[in-house]
């Protein structure tokens, strides 16, 4: 990381200086790691940050079912192949003969961040990212991106939680969703407000790289503070690829996006493409990374200024969305060891829009 970037970094109040001393012996333990909008994985997912013969502190992440187990292994098995800057580093594989009950099955070691999430760099779930850190931010994920594209893998699942800024520069995470060359297929699941319309398809061809892109599109579009920070569940996306509410839903939300890219300034309306419904003819990595290189902290901070009306129009003439319980799930194709995952689940509650009340109500009337 550059002395420019760390004084970002300090700017925004990060800790440069790693685990205290006074706890550098201990195993720091966090039981509970919630997955946002994903229920299953809230409190079993277990990680740890420790310090290891030498001095080197690393993080382990483990599960304690058999569904969180086969994502750890996924993510290890897909880590283990990467080096990139921009990438948390995999230090080791799976240890299936680990005494500890809690990690029996694989466990990931990466390195310890020390950083905070996209997530965290906001107010009122808007960004207060400035424009070199955006611009920083561009660059390092594009060039990501071009890298998961030659080693034919995709994460799946970039979101700002899965974005960490750190004294070591810019890192994506989370790799327990990620497909490889030899699963050449469309994932049909996700995280809602990152989806990509391909996955409401029937085919399975993929176009390496597409869903990746348009889920980026998202962190920038919030990143340059055109869109509130994209939490929560509008819509189920396996519900989203038959007839119904959950894919209609899924729509609006695209149409948003694509709403909002027209409105790009000129230095980046390059990007535009990324937001692109057929993924054919989306922005490729390689040319999101030349866009990325064109851009100047000039067209942010332009983004920055513009930023306020387009969020006030946009909600001005935008129908209220339908909210879906996250606890909502269709486990129906997972495997028989995976009971015990999702015993005890919520049932789904959705709410019905104004409209659909006030239909209801007239109706009670005239009965």
């Amino acid at each position: 990381m550059t002395r420019e970037e760390l004084d970002l970094a300090e700017k925004h109040q990060l800790d440069q200086s790693g685990i205290s001393q006074d706890l550098q012996g201990a195993i720091l333990r966090a039981t509970r790691v919630p997955k946002l909008g994903v229920p299953e994985l809230d409190g079993v997912t277990v990680a740890e940050a420790v310090r290891r013969t030498g001095g080197a502190i690393m993080f382990r992440k483990y599960g304690r079912t058999n569904k969180i187990r086969r994502s750890v292994r996924n993510e290890v098995e897909i880590l283990r192949d990467l080096n990139h800057p921009n990438i948390v580093a995999c230090f080791a594989g799976p240890k299936q003969d680990d005494p500890d009950p809690d990690t029996k099955g694989p466990v990931l070691e990466i390195e310890c961040l020390n950083g905070v999430s996209l997530e965290r760099l906001s107010e009122g779930s808007i960004s207060i990212m400035p424009a070199k850190l955006v611009l920083i931010l561009l660059r390092s994920i594009s060039s990501v991106l071009v890298y998961l594209v030659e080693q034919e893998v995709e994460h799946n699942d970039i979101r700002i939680e899965n974005i960490v800024v750190s004294p070591s520069g810019i890192k994506l995470i989370d790799f327990g969703t990620a497909t490889k060359a030899d699963a050449r297929k469309v994932w049909r699941d996700g995280t809602s407000r990152y989806i990509a319309l391909e996955v409401q398809d029937s085919r399975e061809d993929v176009v390496y790289g597409a869903r990746d892109v348009m889920a980026f599109g998202v962190v920038l579009f919030w990143a340059i503070r055109w869109i509130f920070a994209p939490t929560g569940d509008s819509f189920k996306v396996k519900k989203a690829i038959d007839p119904g509410k959950h894919r209609e839903r899924m729509k609006k939300w695209c149409r948003k996006l694509e709403r909002r890219s027209a409105s790009l300034p000129s230095m980046l309306g390059e990007l535009v493409r990324v937001y692109e419904e057929y993924p054919e003819r989306r922005m490729l990595p390689h040319e999101l990374g030349i866009a990325a290189a064109a851009v100047d902290e000039l067209s942010i901070e332009w983004a920055f200024e513009a930023a306020p009306l387009v969020r006030a129009c946009d909600e001005s003439s935008e129908e209220e969305e339908i909210s879906v319980s996250p606890s909502e799930s269709d486990d129906s194709e997972d495997d028989d060891d995976d009971d015990d995952d999702d015993k005890g689940q919520e049932e789904v509650k959705m709410e019905v829009d104004e409209a659909e009340e006030r239909e209801a109500k007239a109706g009670d009337g005239d009965s």
